[in-house]
């Protein structure tokens, strides 16, 4: 069940006077969301820096309680900010949405506009800080002034925010690192938004006597488009790099398994595609057929996509799956020799998301893994 955020906003505001006790007296006769979900809209924290001190710090205390060995990466992924102010229409208040300025150690650190030098933007902005000049000078030069003084005055709004998770390799513990409020994201600003998250993430200490130090060993993000640019500009050797705060040791850039089973999925389904492999065709065709004969999951909605049901892992999951394969190597129009390449290229897929999505695998798996790569 889903509620309506002035309700939520109502509920967490309850929680907040009556505790969980007397909320959950009010719960026996009010058809409101239980407490965990109101828990789950309530800040643990009131700061709104980038990166918190005070949640460095429980992360620390959390990695000591556990034991852990600090061992681990960051995880990383955009969220749109939806512009302008939310109103309840029956009081008038601010219930969500309230537009996000971005902070000015960002905006300093961070050259918006593209076509120009940071430099050039630093003097621009300084420029604006000084009080006009006669107004004697020519029409050119006010013009030039009021520009400048335009460029000054607007305070970039943040439109995405860029969250950074930490998860440990010894099991399912993850902790949110950091909070990037941006305008708009390129190569350039997230390599600097990563290497500050691994720079402060590689300074903190934890276990007895602070002995223990974190290590980020990897990135995982999505298969966006400034997503490959900085794996390609930070990965020397397969997108790989030395971590300078970590002793040079490797830091690996990865795409998570969900994304790149998508991405592999509008490989084989888009027209503007044509794949061979050994001579061999990777159609959608052969997948138009499967759809015809009604035999697997696989339907239209499989194979032309809107913006909606793109971003479904499932459709893409059952899109790639060896279950379409074995029905095109049984029943296929178009001959057995045909749909070689496509039959193969749908089981690797299924194959390769398998091997990821599992939680335990055998001994074999990673040589598995290296053959489905390959």
């Amino acid at each position: 069940m889903r509620f309506h955020p002035v309700v939520l906003k109502w509920c967490v505001e309850l929680a907040n006077r009556c505790g969980k006790g007397g909320y959950e007296l009010i719960q026996d006769v009010l058809p409101i969301p239980c407490i965990s979900t109101v828990n789950a809209y309530r800040q643990s924290h009131k700061s709104y820096e980038t990166i918190s001190q005070e949640n460095l710090n429980d992360f620390s205390q959390e990695l000591t309680r556990r034991n852990s060995k600090g061992i681990g990466g960051i995880h990383w992924d955009e969220i749109h900010v939806k512009k302008g102010a939310k109103v309840c229409a029956r009081t008038n208040e601010l219930i969500g949405f309230e537009d996000l300025q971005i902070p000015k150690s960002i905006s300093e650190s961070l050259a918006f506009d593209d076509h120009l030098p940071e430099e050039q933007i630093a003097v621009q902005v300084f420029e604006t800080d000084l009080s006009s000049e006669s107004s004697s000078e020519d029409s050119s030069a006010s013009s030039n002034e009021e520009q400048k003084r335009s460029l000054g005055s607007q305070k970039p709004m943040a439109k995405i925010i860029l969250q950074f998770f930490w998860s440990s390799l010894e099991g399912d513990f993850t902790w949110p690192v950091a909070s990037f409020p941006l305008n708009k994201i390129n190569a350039k600003t997230l390599s600097h938004c990563v290497w500050n998250t691994v720079n402060v993430l590689s300074e903190i200490k934890f276990g007895t006597n602070n002995g223990k130090q974190v290590q980020v060993l990897y990135g995982v993000c999505d298969g966006a488009t400034h997503s490959s640019a900085f794996f390609n500009q930070q990965g020397e050797i397969n997108w790989m790099v030395d971590n300078p705060y970590n002793n040079n040791k490797p830091i690996f850039w990865l795409s998570d398994p969900p994304h790149m089973i998508k991405k592999l999925r509008n490989f084989i389904i888009s027209k503007n595609r044509h794949l061979f492999h050994h001579g061999f065709e990777i159609s959608l065709s052969h997948l138009m057929e499967v759809t015809e004969r009604d035999l697997t999951k696989l339907s239209y909605k499989h194979l032309f996509l809107t913006s909606r049901n793109k971003m479904s892992v499932k459709r893409a999951v059952e899109t790639c799956s060896s279950e379409v394969a074995d029905d095109m190597m049984l029943h296929s129009k178009s001959g057995f020799k045909e749909t070689l390449m496509t039959r193969m290229y749908l089981r690797k897929v299924a194959k390769y998301f398998h091997i990821m999505k599992s939680t335990s695998l055998d001994q074999d798996a990673v040589h598995h893994l290296l053959q489905k790569m390959e």
